[in-house]
């Protein structure tokens, strides 16, 4: 189960950077800016439903994978490391030209 929640976190990474056009130049402050403002009120309504449907399988494999006898503490290990994964793909999106990073999309 662990193995399958890896693979899924690759296909998320994957779906994010595709199609790979990365450049390794250096990155521009308004970019960072986006990166760190988390106002995420302001996403539209596609957004939201793409990165909730997005992490579903995340939660659920997760929950199978690393099972825990509290429920708090498996949901609360379950959200860090989801918004972990999710910050760590848009701080990635800094080299990518055709994608915004934005720190709003790692709270969805």
């Amino acid at each position: 189960m662990r193995s399958l929640f890896y693979f899924l976190i690759l296909l998320i990474a994957y779906g994010s950077f595709y199609p790979f056009n990365v450049q390794w130049l250096g990155v521009q402050s308004d970019r960072v800016a986006l990166l760190l403002n988390f106002s995420f009120l302001n996403s539209s309504l596609s957004d939201l439903i793409s990165n909730i449907v997005l992490f579903i399988p995340f939660g659920l494999v997760f929950s199978h994978a690393f099972p825990d006898k509290s429920l708090a503490k498996q949901t609360l290990k379950c959200i860090g490391l989801r918004f972990a994964v999710a910050y760590l793909i848009q701080v990635g999106q800094l080299w990518t030209p055709d994608r915004i990073p934005w720190g709003g999309d790692a709270i969805w």
